[in-house]
C-alpha cells in the first residue's frame, strides 16, 4: 500500500502540464522503502489521462487522494482481503480514505484484456461520459525481486454520501445465484445475488417512464459495447439506500437512480448502480464450461457474450418497473423463479467449480466404462 501511494505521488504522468504530451507506454519509478528496492510502473498513462478527463477527475486531486509524501512511513488506504471479498476470485482490494477510489489486484489475464480494450474503452468513455461501465482510472504494477503485483484503480460504485442498506450483484442467471450463509453473516454489508433479489421482491420502480427508458438505453449501449469486445461474466451492481436529505450526489459514483418508494415491496427510494467485473473473455475454458455445464445444469452464469448480454438486458427490463405490486413483469419474474427454485435447491451451489465437481464423476464413470469395454473387445478378438 505504501509503495503504491508513493509511486502515485512520484509519477510525472499525472501532472496536468505533461498529460497530453506523455507519449511513453509506461512510466517507471524506482522506490526504496525500508531498505528494500521496488519498481512502480504506470501503464498507458495517455489513455487513462483521457479517461479521467472524460469523467471530470482533476489530475492533481487524483494524485493527492491516492498518493502520500515521499517521506511518509504509513499508508492511509483501507484494505479488504480475499476472505472479506464477496467474489469468487482471489482479488483483494484497497480503498482511498474517503472511499471514492477502489484499488483492485488483478492477474495477468485481466491486465492483458484491459490493455487490449483500452483504446476502444477510452473512445466509449469519451463518447458516453454517463456510461455504467467501470471507471478504470489507472493500471499499475509493483515489482520486488521476483514478485509482480498488478493493480487497477477504478471509481467506487458506492462512493455516495448515503449508507447502503442492501447491495446486489446481478447477472440475470438463476443457477446457484444466492448469497452463501457466510456472506449473509456480514449483515448490511453482504453482497446478495439474483435469487435473493427475487425472493425479497425487490425491483427498480422508476418514478416515470422517461427515467426508465433513459436507464435502459444507457445499459443497452454499454452491454452492446461489451458484446462487441467478446466480454462476459460481468454484473450489474445495485446498492439500495434512502435519499434522506438534499445533499447532492457525489460525482465519483457511477450512477444513482431515484426510485418510487413503496412500503412492503420496495422500502428504498434510491439506488447506486454500475457495471463491474468486465475483464473476462469468452476463452476456450469458458467455452467448455458453457457447453458442458450449460447442458447439464441449465441457466448457469457462464454463457457466450451474445447470450450473456441478452439475458442481462432481459432481466433488467423485467426488474425496472413503474409499480411493483401490480406489475405483470414482477408476476413473470416470480413465475420464472418458482420454476427454478426446485432445481436450484437440489444443487444449491453458486459457482461452476462446485458444479464441475458434481458432474466430473459422471464423465469419469462413462470414460472408464468406455475404456473397459474397448479392452474387453480387444481381449475377445485376441482369443479368437
Amino acid at each position: 500500500a505504501l509503495c503504491f501511494q508513493k509511486g502515485v505521488a512520484t509519477c510525472k504522468s499525472f501532472r496536468a502540464e505533461s498529460a497530453e504530451r506523455f507519449d511513453s507506454d509506461a512510466d517507471e519509478v524506482e522506490l526504496e522503502i525500508q531498505g528494500q528496492q521496488f519498481t512502480f510502473c504506470d501503464y498507458l498513462p495517455r489513455y487513462f489521462n483521457c479517461v479521467r478527463d472524460s469523467f471530470g477527475i482533476d489530475p492533481h486531486e487524483y494524485q493527492a487522494v491516492l498518493g502520500v509524501p515521499t517521506d511518509a512511513h504509513d499508508p492511509d488506504l483501507r484494505h479488504l482481503g480475499t476472505e472479506q471479498a464477496a467474489g469468487k476470485s482471489l482479488a483483494w482490494f484497497m480503498f482511498s480514505c474517503d472511499m471514492r477510489y477502489c484499488i483492485k489486484s488483478c492477474n495477468s489475464e485481466d491486465v492483458n484484456t484491459l490493455l487490449a480494450i483500452i483504446k476502444d474503452y477510452t473512445k466509449h468513455c469519451e463518447k458516453f461520459p454517463g456510461t455504467l461501465l467501470p471507471r478504470f482510472l489507472g493500471l499499475y504494477s509493483i515489482s520486488h525481486k521476483k514478485e509482480l503485483i498488478y493493480l487497477v484503480v477504478q471509481s467506487n460504485v458506492f462512493a455516495g454520501h448515503r449508507a447502503i442498506e442492501e447491495r446486489y450483484d446481478l447477472k440475470g442467471s438463476m443457477f446457484g445465484r444466492k448469497a452463501s450463509s457466510k456472506e449473509l453473516s456480514n449483515g448490511p454489508k453482504a453482497v446478495l445475488k439474483d435469487l435473493d433479489f427475487l425472493r425479497r421482491g425487490r425491483a427498480l420502480p422508476f418514478q416515470c417512464e422517461e427515467q426508465r427508458e433513459h436507464f435502459l438505453r444507457k445499459l443497452e449501449v454499454d452491454v452492446a459495447w461489451l458484446r462487441s469486445q467478446g466480454l462476459m461474466d460481468y454484473s450489474l451492481l445495485v446498492g439500495f439506500s434512502n435519499f434522506g436529505d438534499d445533499r447532492p450526489t457525489s460525482k465519483y459514483i457511477v450512477d444513482v437512480l431515484r426510485l418510487r418508494q413503496q412500503s412492503d415491496h420496495q422500502p428504498y427510494d434510491m439506488a447506486y448502480v454500475g457495471i463491474v467485473d468486465i475483464l473476462t473473455r469468452f476463452s476456450w475454458f469458458k467455452k467448455c464450461e458453457a457447453s458442458l455445464l450449460g447442458v447439464v445444469l441449465g441457466d448457469i452464469s457462464c454463457m457466450p457474450p451474445n447470450t450473456y448480454a441478452e439475458r442481462l438486458l432481459e432481466f433488467a427490463k423485467h426488474v425496472t418497473v413503474l409499480e411493483v405490486e401490480d406489475s405483470w413483469k414482477q408476476i413473470q419474474i416470480r413465475k420464472a423463479h418458482r420454476k427454478m427454485v426446485p432445481f436450484e435447491e437440489e444443487f444449491g451451489k453458486k459457482d461452476a467449480k462446485t458444479a464441475l465437481a458434481r458432474v466430473a464423476p459422471i464423465f469419469m464413470c462413462v470414460g472408464l466404462k468406455f475404456i473397459f469395454t474397448r479392452l474387453r473387445q480387444q481381449r475377445s478378438s485376441a482369443f479368437r
